[in-house]
């Protein structure tokens, strides 16, 4: 029989809106968006064995959102507004290092392919599919995003399936004023039902 180890708690702060990203590969980091009362949205890592204190791998004066490890676990793939506008970056990882940028025209989420040799990004329109090869190395060399897909306006969020093939997107049923139910003491409602 495996035992399960008890948890354990590896972070706790005062700030609002904490957001797991992603995992390292190798299982030792956790990738972690936070809303920093002092500056905005920054990107931080969690030492998953709870050793060492987080700390800030991009933080800058604008919202910086993702973190996205590269299936090698040497780069970080996240969405930055230093330009002004969203778009993709990648940075060596896991210390901080010289960020490129791999969008042209806006970009607010990055995935890595299987290989880690082409990110595909959605467009700073959250319509446009674009990927963009990547040349591993010292200098990661980034090529030129191609768009290959225009998704219907109406998508209010979006993820790639594992294969970066095939996309899940949510789209409204209908438009116009919706409603929202509340309810309360709903646990006491399972307890009389035992």
């Amino acid at each position: 029989m495996d035992e399960v180890a008890p948890e354990q708690l590896l972070f706790q702060s005062d700030a609002p809106f904490k957001n797991p990203v992603d995992w390292s590969r190798d299982g030792q980091w956790i990738v972690m968006t936070q809303l920093d009362q002092d500056t905005s949205q920054n990107v931080w890592l969690v030492d998953a064995s709870g050793t060492k204190p987080p700390t800030a791998i991009v933080r800058g004066p604008v919202r910086d959102y993702g973190g996205h490890v590269s299936p090698d676990g040497r780069w970080l793939a996240y969405t930055s507004e230093d330009s002004g506008k969203f778009e993709a970056y990648v940075q060596s990882f896991p210390s901080p290092g010289r960020k490129a940028q791999v969008s042209a025209d806006g970009a607010v989420r990055a995935w890595w392919t299987r290989a880690g040799r082409q990110l595909v990004l959605l467009g700073g329109d959250y319509r446009t599919l674009s990927r963009v090869d990547l040349t591993p190395g010292v200098i990661l060399g980034v090529g030129m995003p191609r768009a290959f897909a225009k998704l219907p306006a109406d998508i209010v969020w979006i993820d790639a399936m594992p294969d970066r093939q095939r996309f899940l997107a949510i789209a409204p049923e209908r438009t116009g004023t919706g409603s929202v139910t509340v309810v309360q003491n709903w646990r006491a409602a399972l307890v009389q039902k035992r």
